[in-house]
């Protein structure tokens, strides 16, 4: 793996970092970024990832200097240099050099865009499913994809110590979603995702339109004591695609295993992937 990203305009090493210390990015971790990866070679959900993107830069008041079909050939062009039959693709765009204390240019954005072999989660997390520790927690501009994850990486020893996978966000009595994916609940033939809160996620986009002809689908507000009273829950994410999740805190999840409806998601999930 040779480790080129690009950057400004430019195709660079990673030990050539081309970030100036006076970058708000840095100084005040103000950035936003999108995440997409390879099935078969070919950029998955591309489209739906760069909505977000757009969508993110909109919210947060920078120009994107560059379009979709340039982000695709410049994602496509590292893929190459890289060497990488497969990989995920990060674009990270901050609001470039300050300019006064909090003031920044929103025409001369930073653009990066880095390139990594894709990465799988151990076997035994999809046979099993994981645990995850609630946090009492809601993003600001829940909609908006940024950079900020001081809270969760501040309290990574607090999971490691108690074994749990990551955290659920809650906040006032809701279930809104993990650090980086989406929750569904299962309930009947039921599936629940809160709907205002969180990150819209394009996995779980896909998620319910391959289910939507199978299940029921609630887009609402979840209380946290519907945890109780699911059969099953499930988390997704791009590097995640459908993660089984069998106890939250103490409270075991339906049986305490990878229920029926998670396992049917799943392999739909793979077979629809693989053709891709």
């Amino acid at each position: 793996m040779k480790d080129i990203y690009f950057i400004n305009g430019e195709y660079k090493k990673l030990e050539d970092p081309q970030i100036t210390p006076d970058n708000i990015g840095l100084l005040r971790g103000y950035g936003i970024f999108e995440f997409f990866r390879t099935y078969n070679g070919k950029f998955f959900r591309f489209e739906e990832h760069m909505d977000r993107l757009f969508n993110s830069a909109k919210k947060m008041n920078i120009d994107l200097p560059y379009t979709r079909n340039d982000i695709e050939r410049i994602s496509k062009k590292l893929k190459d240099k890289n060497k990488l039959k497969e990989c995920s693709i990060r674009v990270v765009v901050t609001g470039g050099r300050v300019t006064s204390h909090t003031g920044y240019d929103p025409k001369k954005p930073t653009f990066m865009i880095l390139c990594q072999k894709s990465k799988s989660l151990p076997k035994e997390y999809y046979e099993k499913g994981v645990e995850l520790l609630t946090l009492e927690h809601q993003r600001i501009l829940p909609e908006v994809k940024y950079t900020n994850y001081i809270l969760p990486i501040s309290k990574k020893k607090e999971l490691k110590e108690k074994d749990k996978f990551d955290f659920l966000y809650v906040y006032n009595g809701k279930v809104l979603e993990s650090v980086t994916s989406n929750l569904f609940l299962v309930k009947n033939k039921t599936l629940i995702t809160p709907k205002e809160g969180v990150l819209a996620g394009t996995t779980r986009e896909f998620v319910i339109e391959l289910a939507k002809d199978q299940f029921e689908i609630e887009r609402r507000e979840v209380k946290v004591k519907e945890l109780e009273e699911a059969d099953e829950a499930f988390i997704t994410a791009t590097t995640k695609e459908i993660l089984p999740v069998v106890k939250v805190d103490d409270l075991k999840i339906g049986e305490g295993r990878v229920g029926k409806a998670t396992k049917k998601l799943m392999k739909i999930f793979k077979r629809e992937v693989d053709s891709f």
